[in-house]
Protein backbone atom coordinates (compact mmCIF):
# COMPACT_ATOMS: atom_id res chain seq x y z
CA UNK A 1 0.00 0.00 0.00
CA UNK A 2 2.78 2.44 0.91
CA UNK A 3 4.62 1.58 -2.28
CA UNK A 4 1.60 2.89 -4.16
CA UNK A 5 1.76 6.15 -2.22
CA UNK A 6 5.49 6.51 -2.84
CA UNK A 7 5.01 5.94 -6.56
CA UNK A 8 2.30 8.51 -6.83
CA UNK A 9 4.06 10.89 -4.45
CA UNK A 10 6.96 10.96 -6.84
CA UNK A 11 4.51 11.35 -9.70
CA UNK A 12 2.77 14.29 -8.09
CA UNK A 13 6.06 16.04 -7.24
CA UNK A 14 7.01 15.99 -10.89
CA UNK A 15 7.20 19.68 -12.00
CA UNK A 16 6.16 18.66 -15.47
CA UNK A 17 2.79 17.44 -14.25
CA UNK A 18 0.02 19.73 -15.53
CA UNK A 19 -2.88 20.92 -13.39
CA UNK A 20 -5.37 19.28 -15.75
CA UNK A 21 -3.57 15.97 -15.05
CA UNK A 22 -4.32 16.47 -11.37
CA UNK A 23 -7.94 17.04 -12.15
CA UNK A 24 -8.05 14.00 -14.35
CA UNK A 25 -7.83 11.85 -11.25
CA UNK A 26 -11.25 13.06 -10.19
CA UNK A 27 -12.84 12.28 -13.49
CA UNK A 28 -14.53 9.05 -14.52
CA UNK A 29 -15.09 6.02 -12.31
CA UNK A 30 -12.89 6.25 -9.31
CA UNK A 31 -11.94 2.93 -7.65
CA UNK A 32 -13.73 2.23 -4.37
CA UNK A 33 -11.39 -0.30 -2.84
CA UNK A 34 -7.74 -1.24 -2.65
CA UNK A 35 -8.55 -4.34 -4.67
CA UNK A 36 -9.89 -2.21 -7.51
CA UNK A 37 -6.91 0.14 -7.14
CA UNK A 38 -4.52 -2.79 -7.59
CA UNK A 39 -6.41 -3.92 -10.66
CA UNK A 40 -5.96 -0.57 -12.44
CA UNK A 41 -3.38 -0.09 -15.12
CA UNK A 42 -0.33 2.05 -14.50
CA UNK A 43 -1.66 4.69 -16.87
CA UNK A 44 -4.91 5.03 -14.94
CA UNK A 45 -3.09 5.06 -11.65
CA UNK A 46 -0.87 7.84 -12.97
CA UNK A 47 -3.95 9.88 -13.77
CA UNK A 48 -5.24 9.80 -10.15
CA UNK A 49 -4.33 12.43 -7.61
CA UNK A 50 -2.57 11.62 -4.40
CA UNK A 51 -5.60 12.69 -2.37
CA UNK A 52 -7.90 10.40 -4.32
CA UNK A 53 -5.56 7.46 -3.84
CA UNK A 54 -5.30 8.11 -0.11
CA UNK A 55 -9.08 8.46 0.19
CA UNK A 56 -9.57 5.07 -1.48
CA UNK A 57 -7.02 3.49 0.85
CA UNK A 58 -8.41 5.10 4.01
CA UNK A 59 -12.06 4.50 3.23
CA UNK A 60 -11.67 0.88 2.02
CA UNK A 61 -13.62 -1.37 4.35
CA UNK A 62 -13.10 -4.61 2.51
CA UNK A 63 -11.00 -7.30 4.24
CA UNK A 64 -7.80 -8.56 2.83
CA UNK A 65 -7.37 -12.36 2.70
CA UNK A 66 -5.06 -12.13 5.67
CA UNK A 67 -7.57 -10.08 7.64
CA UNK A 68 -10.32 -12.58 6.77
CA UNK A 69 -8.21 -15.47 8.08
CA UNK A 70 -7.44 -13.62 11.29
CA UNK A 71 -11.09 -12.70 11.77
CA UNK A 72 -12.13 -16.32 11.17
CA UNK A 73 -9.65 -17.50 13.80
CA UNK A 74 -10.87 -14.87 16.24
CA UNK A 75 -14.49 -15.84 15.61
CA UNK A 76 -13.61 -19.49 16.26
CA UNK A 77 -11.81 -18.62 19.49
CA UNK A 78 -14.72 -16.46 20.63
CA UNK A 79 -17.14 -19.29 19.80
CA UNK A 80 -15.07 -21.74 21.86
CA UNK A 81 -14.89 -19.26 24.74
CA UNK A 82 -18.66 -18.90 24.59
CA UNK A 83 -19.05 -22.68 24.71
CA UNK A 84 -16.67 -22.90 27.66
CA UNK A 85 -18.61 -20.18 29.49
CA UNK A 86 -21.89 -21.94 28.73
CA UNK A 87 -20.46 -25.25 29.95
CA UNK A 88 -19.13 -23.61 33.10
CA UNK A 89 -22.52 -22.05 33.76
CA UNK A 90 -24.14 -25.46 33.33
CA UNK A 91 -21.63 -27.02 35.73
CA UNK A 92 -22.20 -24.24 38.26
CA UNK A 93 -25.95 -24.75 38.07
CA UNK A 94 -25.47 -28.50 38.51
CA UNK A 95 -23.26 -27.89 41.55
CA UNK A 96 -25.92 -25.62 43.00
CA UNK A 97 -28.49 -28.40 42.50
CA UNK A 98 -26.43 -31.03 44.37
CA UNK A 99 -27.60 -30.01 47.87
CA UNK A 100 -31.21 -30.03 46.67
CA UNK A 101 -30.79 -33.45 45.10
CA UNK A 102 -29.09 -34.75 48.25
CA UNK A 103 -31.99 -33.48 50.32
CA UNK A 104 -34.45 -35.23 48.01
CA UNK A 105 -32.43 -38.46 48.21
CA UNK A 106 -32.43 -38.28 52.01
CA UNK A 107 -36.18 -37.68 52.04
CA UNK A 108 -36.73 -40.63 49.72
CA UNK A 109 -34.48 -42.80 51.88
CA UNK A 110 -36.46 -41.88 54.98
CA UNK A 111 -39.69 -42.58 53.12
CA UNK A 112 -38.45 -45.99 51.94
CA UNK A 113 -37.22 -46.87 55.43
CA UNK A 114 -40.59 -45.86 56.84
CA UNK A 115 -42.43 -47.95 54.28
CA UNK A 116 -40.12 -50.90 54.98
CA UNK A 117 -40.95 -50.66 58.66
CA UNK A 118 -44.66 -50.58 57.88
CA UNK A 119 -44.33 -53.58 55.57
CA UNK A 120 -42.35 -55.45 58.22
CA UNK A 121 -45.06 -54.76 60.80
CA UNK A 122 -47.76 -55.89 58.38
CA UNK A 123 -45.88 -59.10 57.62
CA UNK A 124 -45.45 -59.83 61.33
CA UNK A 125 -49.15 -59.20 61.87
CA UNK A 126 -50.04 -61.56 59.03
CA UNK A 127 -47.64 -64.12 60.49
CA UNK A 128 -49.26 -63.81 63.91
CA UNK A 129 -52.72 -64.29 62.40
CA UNK A 130 -51.50 -67.30 60.48
CA UNK A 131 -49.81 -68.76 63.57
CA UNK A 132 -53.04 -68.33 65.51
CA UNK A 133 -54.96 -70.24 62.86
CA UNK A 134 -52.38 -73.06 63.04
CA UNK A 135 -51.72 -73.11 66.80
CA UNK A 136 -53.40 -76.51 67.25
CA UNK A 137 -51.82 -78.13 64.18
CA UNK A 138 -48.89 -80.47 63.71
CA UNK A 139 -47.15 -81.81 60.63
CA UNK A 140 -45.92 -85.41 60.94
CA UNK A 141 -43.49 -86.82 58.39
CA UNK A 142 -42.09 -90.33 57.96
CA UNK A 143 -45.35 -92.23 58.62
CA UNK A 144 -45.92 -94.87 55.88
CA UNK A 145 -49.05 -94.56 53.76
CA UNK A 146 -49.72 -98.05 52.39
CA UNK A 147 -48.30 -100.25 55.13
CA UNK A 148 -48.71 -100.74 58.86
CA UNK A 149 -47.14 -98.36 61.32
CA UNK A 150 -46.68 -99.52 64.89
CA UNK A 151 -48.98 -102.43 64.05
CA UNK A 152 -51.73 -100.02 63.06
CA UNK A 153 -53.60 -99.44 59.82
CA UNK A 154 -55.12 -96.24 58.49
CA UNK A 155 -53.96 -92.74 59.34
CA UNK A 156 -56.32 -92.48 62.31
CA UNK A 157 -54.94 -95.66 63.87
CA UNK A 158 -51.35 -94.63 63.13
CA UNK A 159 -51.84 -91.27 64.93
CA UNK A 160 -53.30 -93.10 67.95
CA UNK A 161 -50.28 -95.43 68.02
CA UNK A 162 -47.92 -92.46 67.68
CA UNK A 163 -49.61 -90.71 70.61
CA UNK A 164 -49.19 -93.84 72.71
CA UNK A 165 -45.46 -93.85 71.94
CA UNK A 166 -45.32 -90.26 73.22
CA UNK A 167 -47.14 -91.17 76.45
CA UNK A 168 -50.28 -89.28 75.45
CA UNK A 169 -53.22 -91.46 76.45
CA UNK A 170 -56.07 -89.33 75.19
CA UNK A 171 -55.75 -86.94 72.28
CA UNK A 172 -59.45 -86.07 72.24
CA UNK A 173 -61.09 -85.11 68.98
CA UNK A 174 -58.81 -84.50 66.03
CA UNK A 175 -58.58 -84.52 62.26
CA UNK A 176 -55.82 -86.02 60.17
CA UNK A 177 -55.18 -86.11 56.43
CA UNK A 178 -52.34 -86.32 53.96
CA UNK A 179 -50.84 -83.23 52.33
CA UNK A 180 -50.33 -83.09 48.57
CA UNK A 181 -51.03 -85.54 45.79
CA UNK A 182 -50.23 -89.18 46.20
CA UNK A 183 -46.96 -90.32 44.62
CA UNK A 184 -45.61 -93.84 44.53
CA UNK A 185 -42.04 -92.78 45.30
CA UNK A 186 -42.83 -90.26 48.01
CA UNK A 187 -44.34 -90.51 51.46
CA UNK A 188 -46.79 -87.65 51.97
CA UNK A 189 -46.73 -85.84 55.35
CA UNK A 190 -49.70 -85.92 57.71
CA UNK A 191 -51.47 -82.77 58.89
CA UNK A 192 -52.83 -83.35 62.38
CA UNK A 193 -55.40 -80.88 63.73
CA UNK A 194 -55.79 -81.22 67.49
CA UNK A 195 -58.32 -79.69 69.85
CA UNK A 196 -56.00 -77.38 71.80
CA UNK A 197 -52.55 -75.73 71.73
CA UNK A 198 -51.73 -77.48 75.03
CA UNK A 199 -52.20 -80.90 73.47
CA UNK A 200 -50.07 -79.89 70.52
CA UNK A 201 -47.32 -78.75 72.89
CA UNK A 202 -47.35 -82.17 74.60
CA UNK A 203 -46.61 -83.80 71.25
CA UNK A 204 -43.74 -81.35 70.68
CA UNK A 205 -42.34 -81.80 74.18
CA UNK A 206 -42.29 -85.61 73.98
CA UNK A 207 -41.25 -86.02 70.34
CA UNK A 208 -37.63 -86.79 71.30
CA UNK A 209 -38.86 -90.23 72.47
CA UNK A 210 -39.40 -91.21 68.83
CA UNK A 211 -35.64 -91.56 68.42
CA UNK A 212 -35.56 -94.45 70.87
CA UNK A 213 -37.15 -97.03 68.50
CA UNK A 214 -36.20 -98.16 65.01
CA UNK A 215 -39.83 -97.94 63.89
CA UNK A 216 -40.14 -94.26 64.78
CA UNK A 217 -36.62 -92.82 64.50
CA UNK A 218 -37.38 -91.46 61.02
CA UNK A 219 -40.66 -89.90 62.11
CA UNK A 220 -40.60 -86.14 62.73
CA UNK A 221 -43.24 -84.05 64.49
CA UNK A 222 -43.16 -80.28 63.98
CA UNK A 223 -45.32 -77.20 64.07
CA UNK A 224 -47.57 -76.43 61.14
CA UNK A 225 -46.34 -73.17 59.60
CA UNK A 226 -47.15 -71.06 56.58
CA UNK A 227 -45.31 -72.16 53.39
CA UNK A 228 -43.66 -68.74 53.20
CA UNK A 229 -42.28 -69.20 56.72
CA UNK A 230 -40.97 -72.68 55.92
CA UNK A 231 -39.37 -71.43 52.72
CA UNK A 232 -37.74 -68.52 54.51
CA UNK A 233 -36.26 -70.72 57.23
CA UNK A 234 -35.02 -73.06 54.52
CA UNK A 235 -33.46 -70.14 52.65
CA UNK A 236 -31.70 -68.86 55.78
CA UNK A 237 -30.34 -72.31 56.66
CA UNK A 238 -29.01 -72.79 53.14
CA UNK A 239 -27.49 -69.31 53.21
CA UNK A 240 -25.83 -70.11 56.53
CA UNK A 241 -24.27 -73.26 55.07
CA UNK A 242 -23.03 -71.36 52.00
CA UNK A 243 -21.39 -68.65 54.09
CA UNK A 244 -19.83 -71.20 56.43
CA UNK A 245 -18.36 -73.05 53.45
CA UNK A 246 -16.91 -69.80 52.14
CA UNK A 247 -15.30 -69.11 55.51
CA UNK A 248 -13.82 -72.62 55.62
CA UNK A 249 -12.10 -71.88 52.32
CA UNK A 250 -10.26 -68.95 53.92
CA UNK A 251 -7.04 -69.13 55.87
CA UNK A 252 -7.75 -69.88 59.57
CA UNK A 253 -6.65 -66.44 60.69
CA UNK A 254 -9.01 -64.77 58.21
CA UNK A 255 -12.15 -66.72 59.05
CA UNK A 256 -15.31 -65.16 60.48
CA UNK A 257 -17.91 -66.75 62.71
CA UNK A 258 -21.14 -67.45 60.83
CA UNK A 259 -24.28 -68.40 62.75
CA UNK A 260 -28.06 -68.36 62.33
CA UNK A 261 -29.73 -66.66 65.30
CA UNK A 262 -33.32 -67.99 65.63
CA UNK A 263 -34.36 -65.19 68.02
CA UNK A 264 -33.14 -62.41 65.74
CA UNK A 265 -34.12 -64.50 62.73
CA UNK A 266 -30.94 -63.40 61.04
CA UNK A 267 -27.54 -64.69 59.93
CA UNK A 268 -24.65 -63.08 61.77
CA UNK A 269 -21.02 -62.68 60.78
CA UNK A 270 -19.01 -61.96 63.91
CA UNK A 271 -22.19 -60.60 65.47
CA UNK A 272 -23.11 -58.37 62.52
CA UNK A 273 -26.28 -59.07 60.51
CA UNK A 274 -25.51 -60.13 56.92
CA UNK A 275 -28.92 -61.62 56.05
CA UNK A 276 -32.28 -61.44 57.76
CA UNK A 277 -35.84 -62.67 57.76
CA UNK A 278 -37.67 -61.69 54.53
CA UNK A 279 -40.64 -64.00 54.02
CA UNK A 280 -42.96 -63.37 51.09
CA UNK A 281 -46.59 -64.03 51.97
CA UNK A 282 -48.01 -62.84 48.66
Amino acid sequence: MWSILETFGARLSDPCLRSDDLLAGTMGDRPKSITELRAMSKAKLSSMSKNDIMEVILTDKSDTPKDTEVQSTLDKILSEITLIKTGQETINKAIEEIPKLQKQVNELRDLVNGQSAVIDQQQRFIEQLDNTSRECNLVVTGVPEDSQFLQSDGDQGKIQALAAELDIADIGSYKVFRLGSKHKDRMRPLLLKLSSPELRNRFLTNRSKLKDQDATKKVFVKKDTHPAVRNEWRRLREREKTLQAEEQARAPQDRHKIELDPKKRAILRDGEVVDSWKPSYF
